[in-house]
């Protein structure tokens, strides 16, 4: 079993929405660690999405399973703006 953490819905739904991923801001920070926790102390598996490599490093050493780096959405956002921009 894995409580898989999703920061933009999580953010949605208790009020704060993300604006930058890389800011979470303190009441979702707090909010992801308390799942964790919970998770963690109910023997679960944690996962989370994440935008990068850096943040899925970062978010390994503390302690989470499974990490998923970018959404579909995400990734083709930022190769269309890649591409685009070597045209310009």
């Amino acid at each position: 079993d894995v409580v898989f953490i999703g920061p933009f819905d999580l953010a949605l739904n208790i009020g704060c929405p993300l604006i930058d991923v890389s800011n979470p801001g303190k009441e979702l920070s707090e909010a992801m660690d308390k799942i964790k926790k919970a998770a963690k102390a109910a023997g679960k598996a944690v996962g989370i999405y994440l935008d990068t490599g850096v943040q899925a490093k970062e978010f390994a050493g503390k302690g989470y399973d499974m990490i998923n780096v970018q959404t579909d959405l995400v990734s083709i956002r930022k190769i269309f703006a890649h591409e685009f921009k070597a045209l310009c």
